[in-house]
């Protein structure tokens, strides 16, 4: 009896013998691979390559510079339309740039004037900052896509500069003028020493220009 036992308890349990009968499974064929990857050196990928590196001493570059240099190519570099123009296509753009046109300058125009009021200058002044900047543009640009003219926080940090230099208001000044009040000015402060909103305005402008050139 304790034989039986243990000859049962030796033998493992075979289910499939059980559920499937003398069904054999077929094993399952797992995939290989093999990969074999060279490695390649600095010295051999130029020499399969063919690549040289760019000598990039002083007077190799001055060498490529003067014989890449073209006053043609420079003059039409600093002036961008010079190269589009002669390909401008007015059958195929001019109907588009004009409906482009007068639909940036109906919202341009009394932005211009609203961000001219915001800068502390008249709203005349603030015209000239949304018509002339686009024009200039027209000359200078290098995008077709872009609106050019002036914004709110722009015309707000203006407004700080105008009013902590200015000393007498623009609007005044050319009201007393007009009226011929001049002697009213005068004896308030001298003229040199007369500083309008626009005067500091203006100086503003062209010092921020001349450091964007720079």
């Amino acid at each position: 009896m304790s034989q039986s036992s243990e000859n049962s308890e030796s033998k493992p349990l075979n289910t499939n013998d059980n559920n499937e009968g003398n069904t054999k499974s077929t094993p399952k064929i797992q995939p290989k691979y093999s990969i074999h990857r060279d490695v390649l050196t600095h010295e051999i990928v130029i020499r399969q390559t063919g690549y040289s590196a760019r000598d990039k001493s002083i007077p190799s570059s001055l060498r490529n510079f003067w014989s890449g240099l073209n006053l043609l190519s420079i003059f039409t570099g600093l002036i961008p339309i010079l190269q589009w123009l002669p390909q401008y296509s007015l059958k195929r753009d001019l109907v588009g740039d004009i409906i482009s046109g007068f639909t940036v300058a109906i919202m341009n125009i009394p932005h211009g004037m609203a961000y001219g009021m915001l800068a502390g200058v008249s709203a005349g002044n603030g015209l000239y900052m949304a018509v002339f900047p686009v024009i200039v543009y027209m000359f200078l640009g290098t995008s077709k896509h872009i609106s050019i003219g002036t914004f709110a926080v722009a015309s707000m940090m203006t407004q700080k500069v105008v009013l902590t230099y200015a000393n007498v208001d623009s609007n005044n000044l050319i009201d007393g003028t007009m009226a011929g009040n001049n002697s009213i000015i005068n004896t308030v402060l001298p003229p040199e020493n007369v500083i309008t909103q626009l005067d500091v305005a203006t100086s503003l402008a062209l010092a921020v220009g001349i450091v964007n050139v720079s």
